[in-house]
């Protein structure tokens, strides 16, 4: 189901923030085939915080998502989704469920630039989540010049290296997460054969301690500037499958 469809149908039923069980056995894709990034007269998808800077986000060509930065060194633009969240509590907890989230995403420069794409708290970041709970891929000029899936649960963050150096192709992030106690995978993919090609993947083992039963996952897209110029995170598209 398209988000902006399930948003309209669904949520002006239900009580906010938490993303209702009836979505369990059932996929959420956001295509951003509309020209606002939030439709009218209904409850926002995503919030959108520029700090430090003025960044923007917006939805071009009515199929993707750009998340940029304004043009001082160190400015920040982050994208969360709003009125969907994903809830951690009863259904999915113990392994009882799982979440399935697929992005896929490119840079419009891989020079000087950070940011990160995951499944994490809902506050807006000014720079990619190190030990703070969050699941997914983080990049940073400044500590490395490839990919990183990443992962933190509260006090420890776990970094694999991908060795994909940052470039301005197209590649789809993969999280799975299972439980608290068992959360599951990260994986990056390139486009190659339809994004099926396996360029690295790691498994997450430690719990997130950083939440407690009952809370909830939000899916973040995080753009910074390490230069004086902007930079852009685009989303093509994403999925998120409740199984």
């Amino acid at each position: 189901m398209n988000i902006s469809t399930f948003i309209a149908n669904q949520l002006p039923s239900l009580a906010l923030p938490q993303t209702p069980a009836t979505t369990k056995y059932s996929t959420v894709v956001d295509l951003f085939n509309r020209s606002a990034l939030n439709p009218a007269n209904t409850f926002a998808i995503y919030t959108a915080t520029a700090n430090p800077g003025s960044g923007t986000a917006t939805i071009v060509g009515g199929d993707h998502l750009e998340v940029t930065t304004s043009a001082a060194s160190s400015d920040a633009e982050d994208v969360t989704t709003a009125a969907f969240f994903i809830d951690r509590s009863s259904w999915f907890v113990d392994g009882k469920s799982q979440v399935v989230v697929d992005v896929i995403f490119n840079l419009s420069s891989a020079a000087s630039v950070a940011g990160e794409i995951a499944l994490a708290g809902g506050s807006a970041i000014t720079t990619p989540d190190t030990t703070a709970s969050h699941m997914g891929l983080t990049f940073d000029t400044a500590l490395s010049a490839n990919f990183q899936l990443s992962s933190g649960d509260g006090s420890t963050e776990t970094k694999t290296d991908t060795t994909q150096a940052m470039d301005t192709s197209k590649y789809r992030l993969n999280i799975i997460w299972n439980s608290d106690s068992s959360p599951g995978s990260i994986s990056l993919y390139s486009s190659t054969n339809n994004f099926s090609t396996l360029i690295k993947s790691a498994n997450v083992t430690a719990p997130f301690s950083g939440y407690v039963t009952g809370s909830v996952f939000a899916l973040k897209f995080l753009c910074v500037t390490r230069t004086t110029a902007a930079k852009t995170l685009k989303i093509q598209e994403w999925r998120t499958q409740f199984t």
